[in-house]
């Protein structure tokens, strides 16, 4: 089994374009789920990948 891709911290934002909060996930679908569940899918309209990665916890899968 190969790694797994390490977490990436997204910043959410609205259709207006207004930043509404951040995430960690994968990749960028798996963000936008993650958002739409936390915040609602009206309010999640894009996701931007911060440079920085998130701190994963445990490493292979």
């Amino acid at each position: 089994m190969g790694k797994r891709k390490p977490d990436q911290l997204f910043t959410i934002f609205d259709a207006d374009g207004v930043d509404v909060g951040e995430v960690t996930a994968r990749h960028r679908k798996g963000a936008l789920t993650v958002a739409r569940a936390k915040w609602g899918k009206a309010n999640c309209a894009d996701a931007k990948i911060k440079a920085e990665k998130a701190e994963t916890e445990g490493g292979d899968v």
